[in-house]
């Protein structure tokens, strides 16, 4: 680990000590201290996305997508939800919509009333410290056939099990969860045993 990374680890515990929050999670950081963060020599990046499932012969599946190493300013590949960057004058609902259809070929999409979950972390690319915020909409579609665009290069429609075991990053599966609890408590008691 170089001195520059540690020093900046170092500056970021002392941050979050200072902001009152000690060594919890970073998303517990409230939306009210980002202009804190943001007024430090490092960019504030902002992007929404969805979770999106369907329903296959009763069964839900999820829609994850294969990020390939440095397309997306990471050292390895992942796989993770449609999102992308919220443009200026731009809803996070807006974003969800045009990003689905840009990487997916997507468009109708039906969206789940009342879940709304949020991602935040930090990422260095290149000698940039990044503080990323994303948030993450429940959505539903009719499609089953995906068209990517050049950002990625495989998709796969999993269970939620399976989908839980192909998310690359912890933060992700946390949201999740969180959708996957979340849609257990609307979609048809029937549809519910057949999540899996």
């Amino acid at each position: 680990m170089s001195l520059i990374h540690l020093r900046s680890v170092s500056f970021w515990i002392r941050l979050k000590i200072n902001l009152g929050y000690g060594s919890q999670n970073l998303e517990t950081i409230p939306n009210s201290k980002f202009h804190i963060l943001n007024s430090i020599s490092m960019s504030l990046e902002r992007s929404a996305g969805a979770i999106i499932f369907r329903r296959d012969y009763g069964a839900i599946k999820y829609l994850l997508l294969h990020y390939p190493s440095m397309a997306h300013r990471s050292n390895r590949d992942y796989w993770d939800f449609a999102k992308g960057h919220v443009e200026k004058g731009e809803s996070e609902l807006e974003t969800v919509v045009r990003e689905t259809a840009e990487e997916t070929g997507i468009e109708d999409l039906i969206f789940v009333d009342g879940f709304r979950e949020t991602m935040k972390y930090f990422f260095r690319f290149k000698t940039k410290l990044i503080f990323k915020v994303v948030s993450f909409r429940l959505a539903e579609t009719r499609t089953e056939t995906v068209t990517l665009s050049g950002e990625h290069d495989d998709f796969i429609w999993l269970t939620y099990q399976d989908a839980c075991r192909m998310i690359s990053f912890a933060n992700a599966r946390r949201v999740m969860d969180k959708a996957n609890d979340f849609l257990g408590k609307v979609i048809p008691a029937d549809e519910i045993s057949k999540r899996d």
